[in-house]
């Protein structure tokens, strides 16, 4: 699960998707995941 460090804060998240593990997938998920906490203010 990747964590994030910002302003002294750390925020974990779970991305769960039904794409099987590779190296491409990784990628995919991590992407989703940066979209996400991107618009996290938009989401408050």
């Amino acid at each position: 699960m990747p964590a994030i460090d910002i302003d002294g804060r750390t925020y974990v998240m779970s991305v769960m998707t039904s794409m099987p593990w590779s190296d491409r997938s990784s990628e995919v998920t991590a992407a989703i995941a940066k979209a996400l906490f991107d618009t996290r203010a938009a989401l408050a």
